[in-house]
């Protein structure tokens, strides 16, 4: 008998639908939400609203690793661990401010630390996040590899940027 493989997925865009979620879900992103409305959290690779600072853009990099058909627990359930890799762009201009908890900052500098800080607490919290929504994926273990400064981000003056890289691991579960 042949083992069906796990259940479709939209290769890249589920993982990102997931990761998505877990910034806007209002009881685990820690107020991100006040800073940085949901629309300017993006997964598009050249967005119409890329105008609208500060903002999120969310791509799916590289595979890490797969394991196909492994054994998960004592039942005998299958499943494919995969490993890949999530690239989040925090972007902010000089201009922009906000308030957070009581506290004022000003210029891209202070604010993108501010945004990085709040996004290394929501991922080292919820490594193991889920969502109802979004069926067939659990992120099992979420960890930083990566994280660059960039000034002048697209060709914008004053517009700077912070790009974090998150190794992703999570498993699909055969049918």
């Amino acid at each position: 008998m042949v083992q069906q493989r796990s259940k479709a997925f939209d290769v890249g865009r589920s993982e990102l639908d997931l990761f998505m979620a877990m910034l806007n879900d209002q009881m685990v992103n820690h107020e991100l939400d006040t800073i940085i409305q949901s629309i300017r959290i993006i997964k598009l690779q050249n967005p119409e609203d890329i105008g609208k600072v500060p903002g999120i853009k969310l791509y799916m990099g590289r595979w890490r690793s797969a394991r196909w058909g492994q054994n998960i627990d004592r039942d005998g359930t299958r499943a494919d661990i995969i490993k890949k890799i999530i690239v989040l762009e925090i972007y902010m201009h000089d201009n922009n401010e906000f308030d957070y908890f009581g506290q004022h900052y000003k210029k891209s500098e202070d604010g993108i630390t501010v945004l990085r800080d709040i996004i290394y607490r929501i991922v080292s919290e919820r490594y193991n996040y889920f969502n109802a929504d979004i069926i067939g994926i659990k992120f099992d273990n979420i960890m930083p590899v990566g994280e660059l400064w960039i000034p002048n981000y697209n060709r914008n003056q004053g517009l700077n940027c912070i790009q974090l890289s998150f190794e992703v691991e999570f498993e699909k579960e055969l049918l």
